[in-house]
């Protein structure tokens, strides 16, 4: 199979209502498939949210910076979901993201899932400690030894 589509900017611009000639050469469809893109990740983040409010109703979660989003996906939506895998945290608003891939979705067994978008959703406490200044948790919060109560992109930022 061809590789999938590179992944559209993380801030989307639509196309303008009235093309002028430069979009008939090409560009409405770079247009097309990042709005498309964008529909995809805009359904499997109501599919995140979702799961993330069950947790916080069932008190197993407080805040969603408090989660770890584990996605299932199907070989296809894996491939796409790789593309974003750093931004998905922010995306979704939580501390981690996992990132697993699955031949075949199994509705039942999960928080949330959507088989026509091919992912299934869970969300458990996330690892590590709290960072003081970003608020994510993440295992390599007090590693450092100067910076004991940030993580590595913290620390990164403040020396």
């Amino acid at each position: 199979p061809p590789p999938p589509p590179p992944p559209p900017p993380f801030f989307f611009t639509p196309a303008p209502r009235n093309p002028d000639p430069l979009w008939s050469r090409g560009l409405g469809d770079v247009y097309k498939r990042q709005e498309s893109q964008w529909k995809e990740l805009l359904g499997i983040r109501v599919l995140v949210l979702g799961a993330l409010e069950q947790q916080r109703r069932d008190k197993v979660i407080g805040s969603s910076l408090e989660s770890r989003v584990i996605l299932l996906a199907t070989p296809d939506r894996y491939r796409f979901l790789l593309h974003y895998e750093q931004d998905l945290p922010t995306f979704f608003i939580v501390s981690q993201v996992t990132l697993k891939e699955v031949e075949k979705i199994w509705i039942e067994d999960h928080l949330a899932a959507d088989a026509s978008l091919g992912v299934s959703v869970d969300v458990t406490k996330a690892m590590g400690e709290k960072c003081e200044r970003c608020w994510n948790y993440l295992p390599t919060v007090g590693l450092q030894s100067k910076h004991l109560t940030l993580c590595h992109r913290c620390v990164e930022a403040v020396s």
